[in-house]
């Protein structure tokens, strides 16, 4: 338009640039020597010109903006120091002489320290930190590596298991491995060279805390292990893993069943989330992190739960529906809106408040009661009170029920008369501590 003068400002008869810098440019060459706002002469008394010239610079930072590490490359290099030395130390003892990008270097984490502001979220760190990391890494010549975050390398080493044709139950020990690290973390990825033996080491103890057997644990190392040693051989990382030569019990420690006094404890002292959660839980058994996962679908004229249609499970059995038992008053559309970390602490919180430390009357032993144990009580209900069929109720609870079961295996394979088996199982679960 003949009247267009955004980001534009005329000071004689030259036009110069006005350009408020956005927080995903604040990082790129371009920007950086700048406070808030770009400007600078274009040289220029055609209106016509300085509207081309604008827009050229314009669409440079928005191509540069994906990847600062090209973006930031010199054109020519004179230094290029071992990328091992390259640490915040060593930025801080290096003089300019040496290489005379350091300054530069200086000042983007200068800038990314002014862009995080008093209380980043963990999502703006992140990116602001692997902007200023790219940036670094170009002006010191370092070489950069593809696929050196843990969920590309996990992509890798699973399509390579595949080709090898090894085990589903292995493949989906090594995808289990990295969910389980970067929801300890709360981070949707993290490069594999910024693990190190302690941050595992606390979530490790973190996962023993929560009551997870210890061969729960041993199979989350070895599929993070195995990704170690691929981006090893790749030379992204060096020296001895981080996933190895952790300390914790394999003696698995079993959960007990909830009594059905105890179950009439916690669901009339819950909140309405926790409400709801336990009710579906115990009329269905399934496992705390596929419920939060779930969709509740209208399937052939049943109102059912979808589990793990989405995201993989623990096991092939886990792809399932189920029907709603008549109890649970909740509509099409439904999910769990809240992540698994703050629903298992929620919900222990309240079995230990309600609870507090329980026995064994006959063994003295402490119970172990967690939210995972309303699963032990539903399967132990139908199959040892009911005398049910393991893999009937395996095609409910998801649990591999006698021999190599394969219910509930996609929807396409669910029939009308394998729906009315299972509504007639869920019509057996006991429940009368009120309707959600």
């Amino acid at each position: 338009m003949a009247t267009d003068k955004t980001h534009l400002r005329q000071r004689g008869n030259i036009w110069w640039l006005h350009y408020r810098i956005p927080e995903r440019h604040k990082l790129l060459p371009e920007c950086v020597p700048y406070k808030e706002i770009v400007t600078k002469s274009l040289k220029t008394d055609s209106l016509r010109e300085a509207r081309r010239r604008r827009d050229v610079f314009l669409r440079k930072l928005d191509f540069q903006e994906g990847d600062h590490y090209k973006a930031w490359i010199p054109e020519r290099i004179e230094h290029t120091p071992d990328s091992s030395r390259l640490s915040l130390n060593w930025l801080k003892d290096t003089q300019p002489r040496e290489n005379p990008n350091i300054e530069t270097i200086r000042g983007i984490l200068a800038r990314g320290s002014t862009i995080l502001g008093n209380d980043p979220s963990s999502d703006k760190l992140a990116s602001v930190a692997r902007r200023e990391r790219d940036a670094a890494f170009a002006l010191v010549g370092d070489k950069r590596h593809s696929g050196r975050n843990l969920n590309a390398l996990t992509k890798m080493v699973v399509r390579e298991k595949q080709a090898s044709d090894l085990a589903d139950k292995t493949i989906n020990k090594i995808e289990r491995g990295t969910s389980w690290f970067l929801e300890y973390l709360m981070q949707k990825d993290i490069d594999i060279d910024q693990i190190d033996y302690d941050i595992v080491s606390d979530a490790v103890m973190d996962t023993i805390a929560q009551g997870k057997a210890g061969s729960t644990i041993k199979g989350y190392l070895y599929g993070l292990n195995q990704i170690w040693l691929r981006a090893k051989r790749s030379k992204i990382v060096t020296g001895e893993s981080p996933f190895r030569n952790h300390s914790y019990s394999t003696e698995s420690v079993p959960y007990d069943t909830f009594t059905h006094e105890e179950m009439q404890q916690l669901y009339d002292r819950a909140d309405p989330f926790l409400k709801n959660l336990i009710h579906a839980c115990a009329t269905t058994g399934a496992r705390i992190g596929e419920l939060l996962r779930a969709e509740i679908k209208d399937i052939l004229g049943y109102r059912c739960w979808v589990f793990n249609f989405k995201n993989k499970g623990k096991n092939e059995q886990s792809t399932r529906i189920v029907p709603l038992h008549d109890s649970l008053k909740l509509e099409t559309g439904f999910t769990f809106n809240l992540s698994y970390t703050p629903a298992r602490n929620r919900i222990n919180a309240l079995i230990s408040e309600v609870l507090g430390t329980r026995f064994n009357e006959l063994t003295g032993k402490k119970r172990h009661l967690t939210f995972h144990s309303f699963r032990h009580t539903l399967i132990t209900e139908l199959v040892i009170e009911r005398g049910l069929n393991e893999k009937l109720v395996g095609s409910v609870t998801g649990h591999r029920g006698g021999g190599k079961s394969k219910a509930g295996a996609i929807k396409t394979y669910i029939h009308v008369e394998d729906l009315r088996k299972k509504k007639a199982v869920v019509d057996l679960i006991p429940w009368d501590f009120g309707v959600s």
